[in-house]
């Protein structure tokens, strides 16, 4: 991969989101493939990503944020700023723990001891 080979970091993806879920869980799956480009997708209302040690991250309170495991099980998971707070909690086989939380601050934190897990940040727009 080009920007594989030039380390770059922060990758944006756009345009990916369509009418396909097979195809959408499959751009979810590189970014966890690329993880350490620190790759998200970003669309008009919402921005993917993949955590798999601590990432602090950018909340509008009331916003639906969704956290699912990516792969192999995941141990210590760990969320702050939420309204549904997690301290250390495992997710393995098909657990939806972490699904429709909302953001009650403007920063929110997740983090994982090991395993990775895919954020799913409804953002709010006002027009």
């Amino acid at each position: 991969m080009f920007i594989k080979e030039k380390k770059e970091r922060d990758v944006v993806i756009s345009c990916v989101f369509g009418n396909r879920i097979d195809q959408e869980i499959a751009t979810v799956y590189l970014l966890a493939q690329y993880i350490e480009l620190n790759p998200v997708i970003l669309e008009a209302n919402i921005k993917v990503g993949v955590v798999d040690d601590y990432a602090v991250e950018e909340a509008i309170p009331g916003e639906t944020w969704s956290i699912i495991r990516i792969g192999e099980p995941v141990e210590g998971l760990t969320l702050k700023g939420f309204k549904y707070p997690l301290n250390n909690e495992n997710l393995d086989h098909f657990k939806s723990l972490g699904i429709s939380n909302q953001a009650t601050e403007n920063k929110v934190t997740i983090s994982v001891k090991k395993g990775k897990v895919a954020y799913f940040r409804w953002i709010n727009t006002q027009w």
